[in-house]
Order: C-alpha cells, then sequence, then structure tokens
C-alpha cells in the first residue's frame, strides 16, 4: 500500500524519473485515504504510524513500546517493489509479539 508506493517511488526517483515516483506516491496516498475512510465509516479505531526501516523490526518495536495495541497487521511488499512476496507472517514478528499479527493476502 502506501509503504511499497513510497519504495517504488523512491527508486524512480533514485534513477531520476521523478514523474513516475510522483505518479507511483499520488495513488499510494489515495489508497491509504480510501482505507482510513473505510475504516472510519465502519467504526474501527486505528492510528495508523509509518516508519523508516526493517517492518520487521519496526513492528515489534512499536508494539513493545505502545501495550495498548491489540492486533498488528503485516503487508508484506509486493513483488513488483522488487521482493519477494512472503506467504506467511515472518517469525521473528510472530515470535516476539504477545498479540495476533494478521498478513494481508492478495485478492487476484
Amino acid at each position: 500500500m502506501y509503504f511499497e508506493g513510497s519504495m517504488v517511488a523512491a527508486s524512480f526517483a533514485e534513477a531520476g524519473d521523478h514523474e513516475t515516483a510522483k505518479q507511483v506516491m499520488s495513488e499510494a496516498l489515495k489508497n491509504i485515504e480510501q482505507l482510513l475512510q473505510e475504516s472510519e465509516k465502519a467504526g474501527i479505531l486505528y492510528h495508523l504510524t509509518m516508519k523508516l526501516g526493517s517492518p520487521e523490526k519496526e513492528i515489534i518495536d512499536y508494539v513493545n513500546e505502545h501495550r495498548d495495541v491489540v492486533l498488528a497487521i503485516y503487508d508484506p511488499p509486493r513483488p513488483d517493489a522488487g521482493v519477494v512476496k512472503k506467504k506467511a507472517v515472518p517469525a521473528e514478528i510472530k515470535e516476539n509479539l504477545p498479540i495476533p499479527v494478521v498478513m494481508v493476502q492478495d485478492q487476484k
């Protein structure tokens, strides 16, 4: 979603293709705004946090620092982001979190 879009946009920007980077970021922002609006309409309380670094490490650190978190959602990088798609929540996350972790699956 947003994280993946920002990583893809950074790759285009580093390659000098700033227009494509802007388009990718714009689409990622639209997706996150839609998700937040749908969550709000459904009455889901949420707190969105974006951090720089390894998703595994950042999720673990955030949950350990915020004991009121009751569920973590892990959205693995998409293959188009230059990373092999993971089929399961990484063991590092499962072993180091005291809460349930849900992994987002593609609907394709």
